[in-house]
């Protein structure tokens, strides 16, 4: 979402909901059986209202006068440059931001669950119950548009992972040429912000479509000869306005079932144990 030019925030009224085990959905709406001529209790949706304030991302970075002369696309090429460096950092904070003037990311959030390894389940390694066991955790509604998204070191694990002699990992190509790697159907990306192979958060199934994320307008990018006048160099700088957040801080409770479900899944730690001292 972009913020007005006279704006600097922007709120949202999302729906409450936490217990669908009652039969209401969106934290209060529900149906009834009524007989001919009969009524029914009424019912009203429940609303939170979210805001979320912009923060501020900058970079800068230095190019000398006799650089500048001789390679031409440097201006364009420092573009380029903030442009992948400012992507990176902001998928990192998207993965896990503290929320505390950065965004606030799904590893840290109140909606994420995370699934416990399997009883003597060796250290840094993905087995295909973790996934199941993800797999059951994830909001079915949520399915049809949740990925995978994980390190590139557990490639190698997913690539061993089977049920009933059978392989629920999928290379890139498979069926109808899909550009991604597939797990249990949906979509595999590796990103190295990943936490790393063995702990909270290296393998997590998302709905990234349940990720707020808010900007003004686009970056702006400025140079100066000024800053660094002395030494004959450009001075570059990126500033870019932007946070985000889940779109719900709960998980969420079904008829029948003691499991809550959420649009955010992660697997726990997998270390090995510690060696007592002495």
């Amino acid at each position: 979402y972009t913020v007005s030019s006279n704006a600097n925030s922007m709120r949202f009224m999302t729906p409450d909901e936490s217990d669908l085990s009652t039969g209401a959905v969106f934290g209060g709406v529900q149906m009834h059986w009524a007989a001919e001529g009969g009524t029914a209790a009424s019912s009203k949706p429940k609303f939170k209202e979210t805001k979320i304030d912009l923060e501020k991302m900058m970079g800068f970075a230095y190019a000398t006068e006799e650089l500048l002369q001789d390679a031409a696309f440097m201006s364009t090429y420092f573009g380029h440059c903030f442009k992948v460096a400012s992507e990176r950092l902001l998928e990192g904070a998207i993965i896990s931001g503290t929320g505390s003037g950065q965004p606030l990311g799904i590893l840290n959030s109140d909606a994420t669950i995370a699934v416990a390894k399997e009883s003597n389940q060796a250290a840094a390694t993905i087995n295909t119950q973790n996934i199941l066991g993800m797999w059951q955790r994830g909001l079915t509604r949520n399915r049809r548009s949740m990925i995978w998204l994980a390190h590139p070191d557990c490639e190698m694990q997913f690539q061993q992972l089977t049920l009933n002699g059978d392989s629920i990992w999928m290379p890139e190509g498979g069926l109808a040429d899909a550009p991604y790697q597939r797990i249990l159907g949906r979509p595999v990306i590796y990103d190295d912000n990943c936490s790393a192979l063995g702990s909270k958060g290296d393998v997590n199934l998302v709905d990234l479509s349940r990720y707020i994320l808010v900007k003004k307008g686009g970056a702006k990018q400025n140079w100066s000869m000024h800053v660094e006048f002395l030494t004959d160099q450009m001075c570059f700088r990126m500033v870019l306005r932007v946070n985000g957040a889940p779109d719900t801080n709960k998980t969420i409770k079904l008829k029948n079932t003691t499991l809550t479900r959420s649009p955010f899944v992660t697997l726990a730690d997998r270390k090995a144990a510690q060696t007592p001292a002495g």
